[in-house]
């Protein structure tokens, strides 16, 4: 449906919620074509200015252009009138996501999206005159939290496909290692380390020192070799895996993710989360969420379908890119990035930001079928 046809219950949600459709002008008419096919709405543009007269694009966040799915939005609807109470224990969600992945409940820990698993973790197992040992580049939350206590990161270079170093990276483990971080897709580069590397490289590991592996794209992953860490958790390796809510089920803005680990490694990590660190429509989108397939495997194909397409217009125009195993992707420019992220976003399209070493690489989140046809012609215009 167009997009300023919204059904009865988004609309609803979106007066509800203080957004409405009154503010939205005749500038967001250019999606219309993608989202006739979708039935889905443009959530990443919400944050755009769209009384400029320049479409524009919000592709630098890694978030899911289509939003939560319409059961998580019934579930949140049905859930206002208990926004007056706090969420003590939600017990209800431990359970479902316990039943989900199969293991037990005390493998399981909620956070305020994956950021707080995240900082949960470092507090717990690292802090001053310990280190992280983690990928370069990959995602800057752990070593960044790491900071605040006085623990050090060692940065192992990617190999010459993009790939973690596992090799290197446990050469680099020593005494002072308290933690080691693989983000699996490796963001910003969205390759994976095969299922069976990681299981070598962790059984390799000090039994005292815990393998922290970050999951949050692990659903658009379509590379046979892969598969997730939590089986290595559930057989009693020094594993925690980290999940999130905000990149398939497109709940980025409501912040929800959670852990699976090995059971004392969790314990360890529970008593540094906020207390109360759960809303009561959050929950409940959570929980409508977790298994509802059919808008899993939508955004599945939607996500392969427009990268594809991003794929083919860089190749014509002569670019290189990372083969990708996400919701992003990494373009090799052959020139300096943060020129070229100027140029984007003076015609409104925002996408991605350095990171070193890397330097003539950019980082594009897949959105919709018209934010990356908008995102093509300015690049081409940039590059030319």
């Amino acid at each position: 449906m167009p997009f300023t046809q919204l059904s009865p219950s988004r609309r609803k949600f979106l007066a509800l919620s203080g957004m409405g459709v009154a503010g939205f002008t005749q500038e967001s008419a250019f999606l219309e074509s993608n989202l006739v096919e979708t039935g889905l709405r443009p959530q990443s543009l919400f944050g755009l200015d769209l009384n400029n007269s320049v479409p524009g694009a919000k592709i630098d966040a890694n978030e899911n252009p289509y939003g939560p799915s319409e059961k998580a939005i019934a579930a949140m609807q049905a859930s206002f009138s208990k926004s007056g109470r706090y969420v003590a224990n939600p017990a209800k969600l431990h359970m479902a996501l316990s039943n989900h992945h199969q293991v037990s409940p005390g493998m399981i820990e909620i956070g305020y999206g994956s950021s707080e698993i995240l900082k949960m973790a470092v507090e717990a197992f690292i802090g001053s005159g310990k280190n992280v040992v983690l990928a370069q580049p990959t995602y800057e939350a752990v070593p960044r939290y790491g900071e605040v206590y006085g623990a050090s990161a060692v940065r192992v270079p990617l190999d010459e496909s993009f790939h973690h170093d596992l090799k290197k990276m446990r050469a680099a483990v020593t005494d002072k290692t308290g933690l080691v971080y693989i983000c699996n897709p490796n963001n910003p580069t969205a390759t994976v380390v095969p299922a069976e590397t990681l299981k070598i490289f962790v059984e390799s590991m000090p039994p005292d020192v815990p393998v922290l592996i970050d999951e949050a794209y692990y659903h658009y992953v379509d590379d046979s070799s892969y598969a997730s860490a939590i089986p290595l958790a559930q057989r009693g390796k020094a594993v925690i895996v980290t999940r999130t809510f905000s990149k398939i089920y497109g709940m980025a803005g409501l912040r929800m993710g959670y852990c699976v680990g090995r059971e004392d490694l969790v314990r360890k990590m529970s008593p540094y989360k906020i207390w109360l660190n759960c809303n009561v429509l959050t929950l409940a989108a959570a929980l409508a969420s977790l298994d509802d397939n059919e808008h899993v495997e939508r955004n599945r194909k939607l996500n392969a379908e427009t990268r594809k397409y991003v794929e083919e217009q860089i190749t014509r125009m002569g670019l290189g890119f990372i083969p990708s195993q996400a919701n992003f992707l990494m373009i090799h420019l052959e020139r300096e990035v943060s020129s070229v992220l100027g140029a984007l976003r003076q015609e409104g399209v925002y996408a991605g930001r350095p990171f070193y070493p890397l330097n003539n690489h950019l980082r594009v989140t897949i959105g919709t079928a018209a934010e990356m046809k908008r995102f093509v012609e300015v690049l081409k215009g940039v590059m030319a």
